[in-house]
């Protein structure tokens, strides 16, 4: 099990901000749909069906926000690949998606191993969300959940990756996915010191799955989130 406790200090606050705009128009709009709308209606149109995605709820932003920050974390620094962006995917930039935050996946072999992610963005933390967080992961027998999985699969074949998708398709019928095949992360963005509630539920889990506790802690979280979207936005005027 690992615990890290991060933290954004005043000097990172651009530098993550930053990336985390360059990240957001492909998590909302794929490349290539963006590009289509560009060649067919111009500059102005696929500026404004991109700006369509962005959420203008406080709750779904902060979501989004912790969800590409652990996105990014998973990528960089636990040597995983999040196969596909589903933000893409969401019915209306106003709704909440099903299923599991963040499926990563590590091709071993014959064999896939699995991290299943719960994103956590709140100002303060608290029990609540951390047991909501418990439960999530635990849900589907601690495994990522079937939903999730079919999702995956049928996002790849949208976007062409037929060779992966096929691979977890195969693996997800015929092979069953094994406890030390799939890590547990909890990522949490928050004001809070993870070294209090967050720690205390780490070192409080007596499952099988290996745990990945991660608290990324800032002055100015509100401020963060705001800032992002307001400069993403700008980005589109």
């Amino acid at each position: 099990h690992t615990f890290k406790v991060l933290e954004l200090k005043e000097d990172n606050f651009d530098a993550l901000k930053n990336l985390l705009i360059s990240e957001f128009p492909e998590t909302y709009l794929s490349k290539l749909s963006f590009e289509r709308t560009m060649v067919l209606l111009g500059k102005e149109a696929a500026y404004k069906k991109l700006k369509s995605k962005f959420p203008r709820g406080k709750k779904l932003r902060s979501g989004d926000v912790g969800e590409v920050i652990s996105r990014t974390y998973i990528e960089k620094h636990l040597d995983y690949v999040v196969p596909i962006k589903k933000l893409q995917w969401r019915d209306h930039r106003e709704m909440a998606m099903r299923g599991d935050d963040v499926i990563a996946i590590k091709i071993d072999g014959d064999e896939i191993k699995f991290i299943k992610c719960e994103a956590k963005s709140v100002q303060s933390l608290n029990n609540n969300t951390l047991k909501e967080a418990r439960k999530e992961l635990d849900q589907y027998d601690g495994k990522p959940s079937p939903h999730s999985l079919d999702f995956i699969i049928e996002r790849l074949h949208d976007i062409g990756n037929e060779e992966l998708a096929e691979k977890l398709e195969v693996h997800k019928h015929h092979k069953r996915i094994r406890k030390q095949d799939v890590k547990h992360l909890l990522f949490v963005f928050t004001n809070s010191n993870p070294n209090l509630l967050q720690k205390t539920a780490f070192e409080a889990y007596t499952g099988d799955f290996c745990q990945i506790s991660v608290g990324l802690k800032t002055k100015n979280h509100q401020e963060f989130i705001t800032t992002v979207f307001e400069e993403l936005n700008n980005q589109y005027e």
